[in-house]
């Protein structure tokens, strides 16, 4: 029997359709090219002392599907990880500006350094993955407590001494006031201060000097000054480019 063409037409696209149903989907991406997603211009900024924001630029010919910042503590332990939104409704600029965003909460995170790595998915399921991109450090919280140094030392009289024989008669004064002009010199090191509770990242704001009555002279020029110095240093000598902190200033007995 003699088939007609419409009939031979139709049998060959029954015959191919299950073929084409079989096929998995492709995508066709220039010569020289790849086919997982473009992460640049990556940036990881502690905006503030509770949040860290990472941000990239994610391209993919075929389209994005899902992107992630992960972060991982210093052994390389995952800590939390993040979706990254190109919505422009987490501080990713514009929407569908093809700069991606995250937003990390890092009230609860402990002291150390932390990495983020990066991952984007395409439409098609092609992964790329970028780790150690960035870094961030945490460090305590400054202390506002008060820190009390030499609460060992004895009270001392201010300017005790045999002032007509030039004779001190307190050795154990720790400002060596026995004498009319004088100036003390401390070193304290860190030790000392972290010892008392001080912590690395806490600054010293102010400073002060505990007396238990006022002065029996009255003192002129008096000054507190202060410097940083390195482990090494010469205790018998004394030190120059200190900063002012406190006069110079008369105390007055009566004040």
């Amino acid at each position: 029997m003699k088939k007609s063409p419409l009939f031979l037409s139709i049998v060959f696209l029954f015959l191919i359709m299950p073929l084409f149903a079989q096929m998995q989907s492709f995508e066709i991406y220039p010569f020289g090219g790849h086919s997982e997603p473009d992460i640049t211009d990556i940036s990881v900024i502690k905006v503030s002392s509770s949040l860290v924001k990472v941000t990239a630029t994610i391209t993919d010919i075929s389209g994005v599907l899902s992107t992630g910042a992960i972060v991982k503590d210093s052994s390389g332990v995952e800590r939390e990880r993040g979706i990254m939104y190109d919505d422009g409704s987490h501080e990713d600029g514009s929407a569908r500006d093809h700069i991606y965003s995250a937003l990390f909460s890092i009230d609860s995170y402990p002291e150390g350094t932390f990495s983020v790595d990066l991952f984007a998915v395409d439409i098609f399921g092609n992964r790329a993955d970028l780790t150690n991109v960035g870094e961030f450090l945490i460090t305590p919280a400054a202390t506002t407590e008060t820190i009390e140094l030499w609460t060992d030392k004895v009270e001392s009289i201010w300017g005790y001494a045999d002032h007509l024989n030039y004779k001190c008669l307190n050795y154990q004064d720790p400002y060596n006031t026995c004498f009319d002009d004088s100036r003390a010199q401390f070193i304290i090191p860190a030790s000392e201060l972290t010892n008392r509770g001080f912590k690395y990242g806490d600054k010293i704001t102010s400073i002060y000097l505990k007396t238990s009555e006022l002065p029996k002279l009255n003192l002129k020029n008096f000054r507190i000054r202060m410097k940083q110095i390195g482990s090494q240093i010469e205790t018998a000598s004394w030190e120059g480019g200190w900063t002012d902190l406190f006069g110079p200033t008369d105390i007055l007995t009566t004040e």
